[in-house]
Order: structure tokens, then C-alpha cells, then sequence
């Protein structure tokens, strides 16, 4: 029978119909990742905050581009990159067949706002509980696949592989003069991640800010959640001050200065 996209993903990381054939309609395509694939997202939402209304399809030279509107039979399947088992897998759809009815508006993106984002923890139960408000993790599992936004996104270090560490612009977390995140014990899982992939030639750096909207959808890259957007480009990085470091140390015959610097990301 015909299903949502909310049934589909359901409450977790795994589909409660992985491995079987599912019919969706009235779904828009969001996003195309070239050739390979299309992301879909309901285009009537089951309004349950928990589940996500989008899935990705596996689908070679598939032709369709964003705002088609189709109908899609395909088998769910949990994907893991075979590099990196034990990862968090992509629900998608593969060997599917579709029927384009049409286009249609995107779904308005869910605003990631920094209170919304679990800052506890990422992931405190091995996945066995899915607790969005309270794990990081299952927080992005929620919205796997579906359009979202980022306001005036804080920079937080220099683009690394393709991703862009910020957090968003109404934070209310203390950065440090270069407009860094002090790394905690717990590893930061408020920080959003923004994918704007590896050929970028996009330079920013901790404290600069990303001017306006940035749209994208989330998916897995070896496991970490990220943004995967086309909206970042460099005339919407606002540079922020270089800051120079003074020390307050004094020079004598009887002080020994040491001083030590980790230069391994320095060439950022």
C-alpha cells in the first residue's frame, strides 16, 4: 500500500520497512546529488517531528531536477558506505520506479534555531533509544534527508574537507576572542555542520560569519551529520578581524620561557 516518507524513516536509525517495496506519492524532489541520486520530501507532512518527511533515492541518470513532483515505488534499504561499517546508515530508496505528475513548491525548510539542537550529548545509548531531544544524533536522524536552514551561521574554524564547523547566528554559547568553540569533554553537539563539498574553494576562518539564509539538506558523511548546501559561496563570508596574541610573560635571567605550537592545520 502507499505509505508517508514518516512511516518509512520511522522513530530510529534503521526503517521498520527495511528491505521491502513501498509506494510514496504526491513527493517533490528537494535536492539532486548529480547523477547518482535525487533527494524527496513530502510535500503534506505527518506533523510528527520525530520521523523525517524526506528519504534519499539511489537512482543512476535518473533525468529529474528540484520541484519535480512524482510518485516513486522503490525497496528500502540502509545504506553504509562499505568503507565505514558500523556507521550511521542512510535510509533510501533504490531500484525505483517513477512517474513525474509535475512540479511543485519546496517544503518550507525547518529553521535550525541553537536551542533546538541537544547540547548534552551526541549519543549516550548506542542508538538503542531515540531520543531527539536529547542526543544529538538522533536530533539529525530526525531530519535525515529533509530541507532545513541555517540564519547567519558563526564560523568556527577553517573549511575542513568540504564542511564548514559553525554554529547558529543566535547562539548563545560563549566563543573565545578568535570567535572559536572551546572543545568540551562531551565534544560540542550543538555544532552544525555545513557541507559545501571538497572542490569548494570557499576561505573562512573561526569568528567570520555567513551572511543570511544557508539552505540544504542533511545526510551522513562517514557518520557525522551534515548540511549539504549549494549556498555558501565567498562574497557571503563576513571576514572578522585578525586578532594578534599578546603575551603578558617577562623576559629575565631567571625565567624560562617554553613555548610549544601545533602547526599540523596551519597552512588554513
Amino acid at each position: 500500500g502507499k505509505s508517508k516518507i514518516g512511516q518509512i524513516q520511522g522513530e530510529g536509525h534503521f526503517s521498520p520497512f527495511n528491505g521491502q517495496k513501498v509506494t510514496v506519492e504526491d513527493v517533490v524532489v528537494t535536492r539532486v546529488n548529480g547523477t547518482n541520486g535525487f533527494y524527496i520530501q513530502d510535500i503534506e507532512p505527518d506533523d510528527n517531528p520525530n520521523t523525517s518527511d524526506a528519504i534519499y533515492v539511489f537512482h543512476k541518470n535518473h533525468g529529474l531536477e528540484v520541484r519535480d513532483k512524482i510518485n516513486i515505488t522503490g525497496i528500502v534499504d540502509e545504506y553504509i558506505n562499505s568503507r565505514s561499517k558500523d556507521m550511521t546508515p542512510t535510509t533510501q530508496l533504490k531500484k525505483p520506479e517513477i512517474t513525474k505528475i509535475g512540479t511543485a513548491e519546496l517544503p518550507e525548510p525547518v529553521l535550525i534555531k541553537d536551542s533546538m539542537v541537544p547540547r548534552k550529548h551526541i549519543d549516550d545509548d548506542n542508538l538503542t533509544a531515540f531520543e531527539p531531544n536529547d542526543d544529538a544524533i538522533d536530533f539529525w536522524e530526525s531530519l535525515e534527508g529533509m530541507l532545513v536552514a541555517v540564519e547567519d551561521p558563526k564560523v568556527l574554524g577553517p573549511v575542513s574537507y568540504g564542511t564548514i564547523y559553525s554554529l547558529p547566528g543566535d547562539t548563545t554559547e560563549k566563543l573565545n576572542a578568535f570567535g572559536a568553540y572551546r572543545l568540551q569533554e562531551n565534544q560540542n553537539p550543538n555544532v552544525v555542520p555545513l557541507y559545501i563539498g571538497r572542490d569548494a574553494k570557499v576561505v573562512a576562518k573561526a569568528g567570520d560569519t555567513i551572511k543570511g539564509r544557508v539552505v540544504g539538506v542533511v545526510d551522513w558523511e562517514y557518520s557525522q551529520p551534515k548540511i549539504y548546501t549549494d549556498d555558501i559561496t565567498q562574497d557571503k563570508i563576513v571576514s572578522s578581524e585578525k586578532i594578534s596574541d599578546v603575551t603578558t610573560l617577562k623576559s629575565g635571567d631567571d625565567n624560562l620561557t617554553i613555548a610549544s605550537y601545533n602547526i599540523e592545520n596551519y597552512s588554513a
